[in-house]
């Protein structure tokens, strides 16, 4: 009992305690510390900056996005349209595109005649605005479903592969279109003082726009049209020899973006139209060049067979070509340049699946007959397609010191076009030897996307419209043009020239000069006044800072003279700062 007692009575002094003890905390004020707010963190400093190559190289050759999309197109109105024209059959609401007229009005017409009322203008069919024509009851609320509405039977249906079918007319009552009416007027030979026609009236009329050889304006004797050969010595015939226009074989396009504090930057873009289908094809030779060493692996070395098999049927039948696979020497499929035919290309596509891996790398000393071998046809051009990383492991050299070897050797009628995949390919010289040999540089980061690329490229640059193209400006704009060596003018290519203006200079003048499949000069001159051009955004000036940083590299890398190349890495560090570009090398 008295146990018990006791562990009561202690239980009851440690509450009596505990409650003391809580009612004085609560009068007692503890210091603790409380850490200070983080400062506001500071947004991190962001410097935009765009690697130059990427605004000069591996660019694709074509809008090939766009040429996706037209052809999508095409598939879907193959499909789709005898669909459409089946509906509005049933429907009868096939109308008929609208038909122009003509008229007989004018001189010899009114004499005889009272004047005609004018006829009614031009207008598209229209039709009727949509009507919902069923509705699926199984997702209408009884209440809805309760509603008086027209019944209609059940019209067929089909699903469009278009994601939009855009309206086939437009809103408005039922109705056929009204064509346009021609007026036409004619010199009658019966009416007193008036002859019939001359042969002056129809000559030339054989001589359509377009049609090959046909020389049109003052071509070879005196100024243009446009006086060009008094404004700063820029004649029509710089060669001394008769040119032919290219003027009508081609769309020009020049784009501005104008600088606050005065002048700006243009873009001319140089395109062949449809009426260069008249001019033929300039034949030239074609080398494919593999490089199957050790240094290259097993799956890229598959690659680039499966892609040499592939473009094959992209060479263009009036060219002649041959195969190379060099390791640390070449070796030709032919020996000798072969026309393209079907026994050759199945000889090639033998020669190439055949390939192995194996032996050390030499690509300078691989390329160099090749190039300078040229020259028994320097008015042919040669194309050189290059499938390597560029690392050689043997006869090593610097890569300015190759890259000038190679420029040096060139007669000029060659064009390097240079293909990489992977991450270990020496870009620095694959770029340059295309860049300063009027070709061009494909890189692809991922493997699987190389076969794909070479195809799409050689096919775009089957078919030479233009060999040999240089150009002229006048108004002291040709310092600030740039690429200043042009590459050929292809059937499926858009040249680009960038450049920029001063504020004292609103008009830009080109000429363009090049040779023909005919083996013809043919000149383009074109006039264009910057205040009157479209405007694009701030990219054109970046572009313009990444073509004269390419050609101050490509000026770096030709020269030995320590002096000049200081002068070349300065101004090209100063432009990369200005216009936020990363370079490279």
């Amino acid at each position: 009992m008295k146990r018990t007692s006791y562990i009561i009575l202690s239980a009851v002094l440690s509450l009596l305690v505990h409650a003391m003890f809580l009612a004085v905390a609560d009068r007692i004020l503890f210091n603790t510390f409380v850490p200070p707010p983080p400062e506001a963190e500071r947004p991190p400093v962001r410097v935009s900056v765009t690697n130059v190559a990427d605004l000069v190289l591996n660019k694709p050759p074509i809008r090939q996005k766009l040429v996706d999309e037209a052809q999508k197109r095409l598939r879907d109105a193959a499909v789709s349209g005898p669909q459409v024209e089946q509906v509005l059959e049933k429907q009868e609401m096939a109308i008929g595109a609208p038909e122009s007229k003509v008229r007989l009005k004018g001189l010899g017409d009114s004499l005889l005649k009272p004047n005609l009322a004018d006829p009614p203008r031009a207008a598209m069919p229209s039709a009727p605005p949509p009507k919902i024509i069923e509705i699926d009851g199984d997702t209408l609320a009884p209440d809805r479903l309760a509603f008086e509405r027209p019944v209609q039977a059940k019209v067929a249906r089909f699903d469009l592969p278009q994601a939009n079918l855009p309206s086939l007319l437009p809103p408005g009552p039922l109705q056929g279109g009204i064509g346009d009416t021609f007026d036409i007027s004619m010199r009658l030979g019966t009416l007193p003082g008036m002859p019939g026609l001359r042969p002056s009236d129809v000559a030339g009329l054989e001589d359509r726009l377009g049609d090959v050889g046909k020389t049109f304006g003052p071509r070879s004797g005196g100024p243009g049209p446009d006086d060009l050969a008094a404004a700063d010595a820029l004649t029509r015939n710089p060669l001394g020899q008769d040119l032919d226009m290219l003027d009508a074989f081609v769309t020009v396009s020049v784009v501005v973006c104008r600088d606050p504090a005065g002048g700006g930057y243009f873009r001319a873009d140089i395109a062949p139209n449809r009426r260069s289908d008249s001019l033929p094809d300039v034949t030239k030779d074609v080398l494919l060049v593999i490089d199957h060493s050790t240094s290259i692996s097993g799956s890229k070395l598959e690659q680039f067979k499966e892609g040499t098999i592939a473009a094959l049927q992209c060479l263009n039948p009036k060219d002649r070509f041959d195969v190379v696979a060099f390791t640390d020497q070449p070796a030709r499929c032919f020996g000798t340049l072969q026309p393209v035919s079907a026994d050759t290309l199945r000889t090639a596509r033998e020669y190439v699946a055949g390939l192995i891996r194996g032996g050390m790398t030499d690509v300078f000393g691989s390329m160099a007959p090749f190039v300078a071998g040229s020259n028994p046809d320097p008015g042919r051009p040669l194309n050189i397609f290059l499938m390597s990383d560029g690392n050689s492991t043997v006869n090593i050299r610097e890569d300015d010191d190759f890259v000038r070897g190679i420029v040096g050797m060139n007669p000029g009628n060659v064009s390097i076009y240079s293909f990489s995949a992977g991450k270990k390919a020496n870009l620095f010289l694959l770029q340059f030897l295309g860049y300063l040999n009027r070709g061009f540089s494909l890189h692809e980061e991922e493997l699987r996307d190389f076969r794909a690329g070479l195809v799409r490229y050689l096919s775009a640059h089957s078919s030479l419209l233009v060999a040999d193209l240089r150009y002229r400006a006048r108004g002291g704009l040709e310092a600030d043009i740039f690429p200043k060596r042009l590459p050929h003018l292809y059937r499926s290519e858009t040249l680009s020239i960038f450049g920029r203006y001063p504020a004292s200079v609103d008009e830009l003048t080109l000429s363009l000069l090049g040779r023909d499949g005919a083996g013809k000069q043919r000149e383009l001159v074109f006039r264009r006044t910057f205040s009157e051009c479209p405007e694009v955004g701030r990219e054109l000036p970046q572009n313009w800072g990444a073509q004269k940083i390419f050609h101050l590299i490509g000026q770096r890398t030709l020269t030995t003279d320590a002096g000049v190349r200081t002068q070349c890495t300065d101004e090209i560090g100063r432009l990369a700062k200005s216009y936020g570009l990363f370079v490279p090398y």
